[in-house]
């Protein structure tokens, strides 16, 4: 399973509306929100926020000031900068104000507007759940057993704290205890991929009886699916687990029809085509249930253009070529390197996973040293970053092929295999032919072993 702790950050944007100051609403309209306020010490000049089916980035002007006007339903958010993570309230024709210094933030954060209360009271909360935890890192090294004896404590400190807080709504009261639950079984999915992060073992899976409380969850609550994001993000990924689980093509339609909700059959399934591709799923499975479902024709065209894409990535067919620059000062094509196997890997600088896959790649080139095969670093790092990129592989001393995508993520040979995170492996044959399009990490026994089959065979 492919994950990158910092993917969040890089949502596509829906709904944006970004203003200037003197582009803000002065009267607030009931079907708005403005947030506004001040911050200090913020590396970037954006701030990120994203709510349920909403995402925005608001613009930090030099004094550190912001104003946005927002159009969208109320509900919990989530802020960030580069250092902080920060929950929410927002209502429609409400405004609120948020100041903090970045670097010195749990002292300096303070709210103004009819929502203070409700939003000091979600710093409170995730001031409790630091304390209790430890941290993301330290609470996500712990084992099974531990992790959930914490979590459960976590819930009812929270439940402890959000009843008796003075000046809380009664009506968000009846929210934030059902949105504490959500919050507590969606950790229940966190804990794989970040366990298996901190742990550096991607192959970590959790035992049998993990999810087993999972079953308690009422999968069919229209209401709170779409005011909020918690539950929302919890049906996802619950149902996501069990299309990954499908084993025949029956198991997925009737899944799929098993939804009660139109609502949430029709959100669960749109996940799903933007999904296929960039997960894991037994594809041709996965389509021919899809397929026998009774869906509207542009679904249907969406589910035809989806799969076609993803099979031209099929083992066997023809790898289009590539002409980058190499850090020795030439230009390499995948012609130059055929009668080799080509194991590529798609990495950028800024990328902390990559890095960690760099001493299992660079074992595996020493391994292989004179046989079959070539490996090769493609980086996808932005122009405007050619130089950090060379002075990195210099640095590093860094082994291979090492290559610069000419324009990034839009390269053509990257937007090709369909790379949407970082670092993904591909594995071409000595004709230049797919092998594998999603190849295994380095880190894993199952690239050492994918290899050693390959070049036994050529031996």
């Amino acid at each position: 399973m492919k994950y990158i702790i910092y993917s969040i950050l890089f949502l596509t944007l829906i709904n944006c509306n970004t203003k200037t100051k003197q582009a803000v609403d002065k009267v607030i309209t009931n079907d708005k929100i403005i947030i506004k306020g001040n911050v200090k010490n913020v590396t970037k000049n954006k701030l990120y926020l994203v709510g349920n089916n909403f995402s925005q980035f608001i613009d930090i002007e030099k004094d550190g000031s912001f104003v946005d006007t927002l159009t969208t339903s109320s509900g919990y958010f989530y802020v960030r900068d580069l250092k902080n993570y920060i929950e929410l309230y927002l209502s429609q024709g409400n405004s609120l104000e948020l100041f903090y210094d970045a670097d010195n933030f749990e002292k300096s954060i303070r709210f103004k507007g009819k929502e203070s209360v409700i939003n000091e009271y979600l710093q409170k909360k995730s001031e409790l759940k630091n304390t209790i935890t430890g941290g993301e890192a330290q609470f996500s090294l712990l084992n099974e057993i531990d992790y959930k004896k914490k979590n459960l404590t976590l819930k009812k400190r929270s439940l402890d704290l959000v009843t008796p807080y003075d000046g809380l709504p009664e009506s968000f009261i009846i929210k934030e205890k059902k949105n504490i639950t959500y919050q507590y079984y969606l950790r229940f999915f966190k804990y794989i991929y970040l366990h298996a992060y901190y742990i550096k073992d991607r192959n970590f899976k959790p035992s049998k009886t993990f999810y087993n409380e999972l079953e308690e969850v009422d999968i069919t609550n229209e209401q709170d699916f779409l005011e909020l994001s918690s539950y929302n993000k919890l049906i996802r990924d619950y149902y996501n687990r069990l299309i990954h689980n499908c084993s025949t093509s029956k198991e997925v339609s009737q899944l799929y029809n098993g939804i009660n909700s139109n609502i949430i059959q029709k959100e669960i399934l749109d996940m799903t085509l933007r999904s296929m591709g960039k997960k894991d799923y037994a594809i041709d499975t996965l389509y021919s249930g899809l397929r026998s479902l009774n869906l509207d024709r542009q679904t249907l065209a969406d589910l035809e253009k989806k799969y076609r894409s993803i099979k031209k990535l099929d083992i066997g067919t023809p790898s289009p070529s590539f002409k980058y620059y190499n850090i020795d000062g030439s230009n390499t094509t995948l012609e130059d390197l055929r009668g080799n196997y080509v194991l590529i890997d798609v990495w950028a600088t800024s990328c902390g996973p990559c890095k960690i896959e760099v001493p299992h790649l660079e074992r595996l080139e020493k391994k292989y040293h004179n046989q079959q095969i070539k490996f090769v670093s493609i980086s996808v790092d932005k122009k405007k970053h050619f130089e950090r990129w060379k002075k990195y592989v210099h640095k590093k001393k860094l082994k291979g092929i090492q290559l610069f995508a000419d324009e990034s993520f839009d390269s053509d040979f990257i937007k090709y295999f369909q790379v949407t995170s970082l670092p993904s492996f591909i594995l071409l044959d000595p004709e230049g032919n797919i092998v594998l399009s999603k190849a295994p990490y380095p880190s894993t026994p199952e690239m050492e072993k994918l290899l050693d089959d390959l070049l036994s065979k050529k031996k």
